[in-house]
């Protein structure tokens, strides 16, 4: 057995006084995670899913954040420096697809000014970008309901009847995604460009107790298509200009039928 370390101990960084995590894309090919910033800034301290934030989702179909017990609505999004966060409610903002994050920093607390109007947290995404080596690559994953445990039914406590059929829902989850960088002028033009997209099928009963009258069950199609894309031009040795482009949009249909029992009946509206 050969135990091995460096010698060097972790230099301290003190010229800042922001609580940081820093997750690279090399780690994010070994990490077992969700396609998703806000998976990734759950790696974290102080950063959970669920705490003030519920099940909600932002625009672009992401779950929202709390960091360090604050509202869902106290963060900022930034993809290279740039403000994205949700203008009107300030629940999510842009990130970028997951092959395309070079760096995800995210910030717990003691930030700059920089990162303004936001008092929970901060996720600011990186991007990649092109070189003077041609890159190509992709990846598929598929997540078949068939293959997932069954959820516990859920019971009305007291006289013990079915609250929620939860065993009967099911859902597969599929991600495509392809990228592309390289030099359009060596040494001087470069791009980078990826599109991602995600896709959920499934279905869920909700029981009689539920806020509509009735047994129905829910038949829906989620898609989450994102893309984005880099410009740099090496002008000079003192000047560089950068042309980013990035877009992420969340899709659902589905139609909801009411049955009794195991019976799916009649139509009964569309979602």
């Amino acid at each position: 057995v050969t135990v091995s370390a460096d010698r060097a101990a972790a230099a301290i960084d003190v010229s800042s006084v922001d609580s940081r995590t820093v997750i690279t894309a090399e780690q994010l090919q070994r990490l077992p995670l969700g396609r998703s910033a806000e998976a990734i800034a759950q790696l974290a301290p102080g950063v959970a899913g669920n705490s003030g934030s519920g099940t909600y989702i932002g625009p672009s179909g992401a779950q929202l954040l709390s960091f360090g017990g604050s509202s869902a609505a106290e963060n900022a999004y930034y993809i290279n420096g740039f403000n994205t966060t949700d203008p009107l409610r300030g629940l999510g903002g842009l990130t970028l697809p997951y092959g395309s994050i070079d760096q995800l920093q995210v910030y717990t607390g003691g930030y700059s000014a920089k990162y303004g109007r936001s008092d929970g947290g901060v996720i600011n995404a990186v991007g990649k970008r092109g070189s003077n080596a041609w890159h190509f690559g992709g990846q598929a994953s598929w997540e078949p309901g068939g293959l997932r445990s069954s959820q516990k039914d859920v019971y009305a406590p007291g006289d013990g009847s079915l609250y929620r059929p939860d065993s009967k829902s099911s859902s597969t989850l599929s991600t495509q995604s392809l990228y592309a960088g390289g030099p359009l002028i060596q040494d001087k033009l470069f791009f980078f460009g990826s599109y991602e997209l995600q896709r959920q099928d499934g279905d869920r009963f909700y029981g009689a107790r539920e806020t509509t009258p009735g047994e129905y069950y829910y038949d829906y199609r989620y898609r989450r298509p994102s893309w984005y894309a880099k410009l740099d031009w090496n002008i000079s040795d003192n000047q560089l200009l950068e042309i980013t482009g990035a877009s992420s949009r969340y899709i659902t249909r589905g139609k909801y039928y009411a049955y009794s029992g195991d019976d799916i009946g009649a139509l009964r509206g569309n979602a």
